[in-house]
């Protein structure tokens, strides 16, 4: 499971460094090269925050199933002993 993890957030990463490049160079003709890196910065912070919240929720998806099954356990050998 953590190689599919490690595999998703590289492959965000490089989908986003596309982006933020292509941006970056859009900002810059546009606006000035100083709006285009701060696009560039502010999207790789925001593609990052969100990779890691995608993360950290997948994993405490994990611990509450583990707990829920502890939880259920007890009960059945509660169940079972009286």
């Amino acid at each position: 499971m953590s190689y599919f993890l490690v595999q998703r957030f590289s492959a965000s990463f490089i989908l986003s460094t596309i982006v933020a490049f292509c941006g970056f160079f859009a900002f810059g003709a546009q606006v000035g090269w100083f709006g285009g890196f701060i696009f560039l910065i502010y999207l790789y912070a925001l593609t990052t925050f969100l990779n890691l919240l995608g993360e950290f929720e997948h994993l405490s998806l994990e611990l509450k199933l583990i707990f829920i099954q502890q939880a259920c356990l007890l009960q059945c050998i509660d169940s079972v002993a009286l």
